[in-house]
């Protein structure tokens, strides 16, 4: 039967229906009005502490912010703009120091299987520490606020980039280490290394 001639009143109506993300989103803003509502009202009837602002007072200062990023009125007082671009630069200073230590500490420590099992107890004893623990150690070893931030930035970033780095030079497939010393490399890849470390190799 031709499906051209079943009449248009005969066709089952397609439901409206809304997706996984779509019901989300929506679920998303109710708890959110709500939230915001509550916090309006609360500031407003003195549920809350006098400090504490209305939602509306709190948008608005918001927007503000947003708005006007990069003004500089002295060093205390900056935008938002200037303080993310100095985050941003002392995290990309920071991992960038962390990772000239960690990835030739990691190819050294993977090449040797002795070393790796030697220094695999300082690094899971270390790598845990919280960011926070090492904060009160670089004031009082730096006593720079800057130079700190560099220095927990820095020593955060370097156990997982030396433990994927150890992982790594570890797990070079035996084929590939055949062929470079088929080309005349060492083993180790540098011949300079000194004597002692060598024979650790």
């Amino acid at each position: 039967m031709n499906n051209s001639a079943i009449p248009v009143a005969a066709m089952p109506a397609k439901k409206f229906s809304l997706n996984t993300n779509q019901k989300a989103f929506l679920l998303f803003l109710l708890i959110l009005g709500t939230v915001l509502l509550v916090w309006e009202v609360g500031a407003r009837m003195g549920w809350f502490s006098q400090l504490m602002p209305s939602a509306s007072a709190t948008l608005k200062d918001f927007w503000w912010w947003i708005s006007n990023p990069f003004f500089d009125y002295g060093p205390n007082d900056r935008g938002i703009g200037w303080l993310l671009l100095t985050s941003l630069r002392r995290v990309l200073l920071g991992f960038a120091i962390g990772s000239a230590i960690a990835i030739p500490l990691g190819i050294l420590i993977g090449l040797s299987e002795v070393v790796s099992r030697a220094v695999d107890p300082f690094i899971q004893i270390l790598k845990p520490v919280s960011p926070l623990a090492w904060l009160p150690l670089g004031l009082g070893l730096l006593k720079n606020s800057e130079s700190t931030a560099l220095f927990v930035i820095a020593i955060t970033s370097i156990w997982p980039t030396l433990i994927n780095t150890k992982f790594g030079v570890s797990h070079v497939d035996q084929s590939y280490l055949d062929v470079t010393r088929t080309l005349g490399t060492s083993r180790k890849g540098n011949d300079n290394l000194p004597i002692s470390f060598q024979n650790l190799l």
